[in-house]
């Protein structure tokens, strides 16, 4: 399995974008919602304050997690389409499988079905 770095990229450039988009509606909502709060409080419906919520709390609702997703979008790009490892490495536990006698990691017990035993290597003639 040979691994494309230009596929990877383009995957946690989309990624990205998906999670910045996602900051972005989070922003749009809660500017929304706070400019509905704002109106209630001072519009035709100024009779229900005890049912308006504050201001900065809408907007502290909507907006902390966007510049969270915002601020961590990078590495949450990372952590959602990683690199994928080697072949000749147990997809569980990352131990080396060279010269593997059976298919089973020896280290955690996983049961490679794909994988097979590692052929023995020819002596070096000179």
């Amino acid at each position: 399995m040979s691994v494309d770095a230009r596929v990877i990229l383009q995957r946690r450039h989309l990624c990205l974008v998906i999670v910045r988009a996602i900051a972005l509606l989070l922003v749009l909502v809660g500017a929304l919602a706070a400019g509905m709060a704002f109106q209630s409080r001072i519009g035709r419906f100024s009779g229900f304050e005890y049912l308006a919520v504050p201001v900065l709390a809408v907007l502290g609702a909507f907006w902390v997690p966007a510049l969270v997703l915002a601020a961590t979008s990078r590495p949450l790009a990372r952590w959602l389409v990683p690199v994928p490892g080697p072949a000749t490495e147990c997809p569980q536990c990352g131990y080396s499988l060279k010269n593997l006698k059976a298919p089973i990691c020896p280290e955690c017990g996983l049961t490679l079905r794909s994988a097979e035993p590692a052929p023995p290597r020819a002596p070096i003639q000179k």
